[in-house]
């Protein structure tokens, strides 16, 4: 995995730096100009669209900007398909088990269910727009996401500290979620909001250590999503 972090320096420090731009700013500009981004694309005035234009502005970017890294780290998922999906696939049972295990423990002490505030806002995103919200959660957000916080923020973190780069990588990954909800307060329950990150954020983290390329973590994460979007159908 660290052989292509030489090579692609420059390429991972620019999403560091867009990684804020992305959490922070983009939100902002697309709410701001939507009504001229939907004449544009010519799509509909509804949040699911404006989802859709937001992930889709990033994954342009860092196509044009980081596609050298995502062409190589490509690359060796191709050489090493095998092992490559293999941690994926183990990933996501992982995944699973973790998530049951804290969902298990916060019944157990509190005697109730969470609904994380961001899932539901996805959940009636898809019931409005299903077909903007699958491509936005199973194919835009696994790719820019994984790009932004396993391969630059993770994958850079990871070369000087090990635990700093699952630390840092899981807080940003649920602050990324979250943070809009936070602004009227956090609570003990915000918390346990932010908690429901850690399984997804230390797996990923965890197979494109292991796998050595972000290609691995992307199918995880459009797996975990795709599960979600297909739960959120079925009801």
């Amino acid at each position: 995995m660290e052989s292509l972090y030489p090579t692609h320096r420059r390429e991972l420090i620019f999403g560091l730096v867009y990684l804020p731009v992305h959490i922070f700013l983009m939100p902002v500009i697309v709410s701001l100009f939507s009504k001229y981004l939907f004449l544009a694309f010519r799509l509909s005035n509804t949040s699911a669209n404006m989802t859709l234009i937001y992930y889709g502005i990033s994954f342009v970017v860092l196509m044009v900007f980081m596609r050298g890294f995502l062409k190589d780290s490509f690359s060796v998922f191709i050489d090493k398909s095998v092992s490559a999906i293999t941690f994926s696939m183990v990933g996501y049972f992982q995944y699973f088990m973790l998530v049951y295990a804290m969902s298990a423990a916060f019944m157990l002490i509190t005697k109730q269910s969470a609904v994380n505030p961001n899932s539901a806002a996805i959940s009636e995103q898809i019931s409005s727009n299903s077909r903007a919200m699958v491509f936005s959660t199973v194919v835009l957000a696994p790719i820019v996401e994984e790009t932004l916080f396993r391969g630059a923020l993770f994958g850079l973190i990871r070369r000087k500290n090990r635990i700093a780069a699952f630390s840092v990588s899981y807080l940003f990954f649920s602050v990324y979620h979250l943070w809009s909800y936070a602004l009227g307060g956090i609570s003990p329950i915000f918390v346990f909001y932010m908690l429901q990150y850690l399984p997804g954020s230390y797996i990923l983290a965890r197979c494109y250590e292991k796998s050595g390329t972000v290609w691995s973590s992307v199918i995880l994460h459009m797996m975990i999503n795709g599960v979600s979007v297909l739960v959120s159908l079925s009801r």
